[in-house]
């Protein structure tokens, strides 16, 4: 008789434990890509750094999920920054002073950091940015050029993006390089 009691103890815990693994409210997975908008990057070059900026703006409701866990999506935005570089970067590029502002009224991200190990002598590399948006295919041949910057807009993933690269110098480029004309 006791043995059958424990055997009930038994099959009740792991039957209970079960519906509570199954039924309990999982954390969202975040994936920055998804759901956003519109995008615009700006990066302004000062001596060696690369001053980044990316302003994401969101559906309401995929906004409304990340600010229930701000931490969490703030650490995917600059996670996926993170991994950019480290998978597509020519050099050692790598993120620093990282932070991520939520604006409710607009519902938007802006990610802002600075980019070091872009520049390698006298020119910079952008491999980082341009690869996981179509490079090579997609390339500074694509942007229109001014005296000191290269510029992009249109769609990319069904995102509205605009890119804006600005240096404190008359440039000249290739694909994914820019150095002082």
């Amino acid at each position: 008789m006791g043995t059958i009691i424990i055997i009930v103890v038994i099959c009740a815990a792991v039957i209970g434990t079960a519906t509570w693994w199954f039924t309990r409210e999982k954390p969202t997975a975040f994936w920055p890509e998804e759901n956003a908008i519109e995008r615009s990057i700006k990066i302004e070059a000062e001596g060696e750094v690369l001053h980044y900026q990316e302003n994401r703006v969101w559906s309401e409701n995929y906004f409304h999920r990340m600010t229930e866990a701000p931490d969490e999506s703030e650490h995917a935005l600059i996670e996926n920054l993170n991994q950019s570089l480290l998978t597509h970067g020519e050099h050692s590029e790598h993120a620093i002073n990282a932070n991520v502002e939520f604006y409710d009224n607009k519902n938007m991200t802006v990610l802002r950091c600075d980019i070091e190990g872009a520049k390698s002598g006298n020119w910079f590399t952008f491999k980082w940015l341009l690869r996981p948006l179509g490079y090579p295919e997609f390339d500074f041949y694509d942007f229109q050029e001014s005296k000191k910057g290269l510029s992009w807009e249109g769609t990319i993933d069904n995102i509205q993006t605009s890119i804006v690269l600005s240096f404190p110098f008359a440039i000249d480029h290739c694909k994914a390089h820019v150095w002082p004309k």
